[in-house]
């Protein structure tokens, strides 16, 4: 069964999908965020210096859980 669609939207920008990616128009402040769907509003994400995992802005270094998305190099 496939997945249900989910419609993001940004407060900032006419978002619009290519090749099924939700893409913002350059210069869109909420580029580089990340939708919460429980709290419905965009995170800013930022790259840990210590990993290189991508955490939310306010999130200290390396403290993301170890998964497939972040290898140490």
């Amino acid at each position: 069964m496939a997945k249900p669609k989910v419609r993001v939207h940004c407060n900032q920008c006419q978002m619009l999908s290519i090749n099924g990616v939700a893409c913002h128009e350059i210069g869109c402040p909420n580029t580089g965020a990340r939708w919460d769907r429980v709290n419905d509003c965009w995170i800013k994400q930022r790259e840990c210096r210590d990993c290189g995992c991508t955490v939310d802005a306010d999130d200290p270094c390396c403290s993301a859980m170890e998964s497939e998305d972040c290898h140490v190099n």
